[in-house]
């Protein structure tokens, strides 16, 4: 008999998601935390769903055409859920002091780059307006100046098991060269039941009210040096968990 450890509750779901049901069992701890403590979780959620669309597309024909060493949508611009971009800045205080000096002066790099093109503020307005076709215009403004994302090594993700949601969703079936021109309309992307990249955007606030909190990756060290960890919200992960599940399952 399986005993759950102490000081963690189990829950159990089932969701339906495209064209199969997943059933999902959980073990979280019983004491309050903050939601950047149940991301792992929901990467692993994130990875389920994104199989189902990839088997979905693979039915009808069409096989993700992304490989190892092309990193040409790296160069794209990036939202992140606030859980995220708190779980990155964590990551790269691991690193060797010389490695993080690296990666922070490829991003200090990429801000001059923003400055100078007069991109800074229209970035993050259009990632917390909601609006998409202003969202579409500055990305396709961003992806134009060449910037690399400080974490791409060799046209390979260096954090590639802790990448963002949004990384992990961004999967084509189209032509590998269409990725370099997405003002083409040429780009053909994997269409997933649910975007758990979308959902966590308005998580910040751990009640999934709150869709403004949205935190552009090559800005990460700007949001860093204004929010600190005890700013966000702690509460009952189970009660997280649950609400996470049922917008995810389409429930208002």
């Amino acid at each position: 008999m399986n005993q759950t450890p102490a000081g963690q509750e189990r829950i159990t779901a089932e969701l339906t998601l495209g064209s199969e049901r997943i059933r999902l069992q959980l073990e979280l701890p019983r004491s309050r935390v903050q939601a950047v403590q149940l991301l792992p979780l929901l990467q692993a959620l994130a990875d389920k769903v994104i199989a189902v669309g990839v088997r979905e597309a693979e039915a009808r024909g069409r096989a993700v055409s992304c490989r190892k060493g092309c990193g040409t949508c790296c160069a794209q611009l990036v939202p992140l859920g606030e859980p995220e971009a708190l779980a990155l800045l964590r990551l790269v205080d691991t690193l060797p002091e010389g490695r993080q000096r690296e990666i922070r002066d490829r991003f200090a790099r990429n801000r001059r780059r923003l400055e100078e093109a007069g991109l800074l503020d229209a970035i993050v307005s259009s990632l917390s307006s909601g609006d998409r076709t202003a969202r579409r215009e500055v990305g396709i403004r961003y992806f134009e100046l060449g910037l690399r994302c400080p974490f791409l090594e060799q046209e390979a993700c260096s954090i590639h098991p802790h990448r963002p949601l949004s990384c992990r969703e961004y999967l084509v079936v189209s032509a590998p060269e269409e990725c370099a021109r997405p003002q083409s309309g040429g780009v053909e992307k994997v269409v997933f039941p649910r975007t758990l990249s979308s959902l966590l955007y308005t998580f910040g606030d751990g009640e999934g009210h709150d869709s403004t909190r949205v935190v552009p990756l090559t800005l990460l060290p700007d949001w860093g040096e204004t929010h600190a960890p005890e700013d966000f919200p702690w509460f009952g992960p189970a009660a997280y968990l649950e609400a996470f599940l049922r917008r995810l399952a389409g429930a208002p």
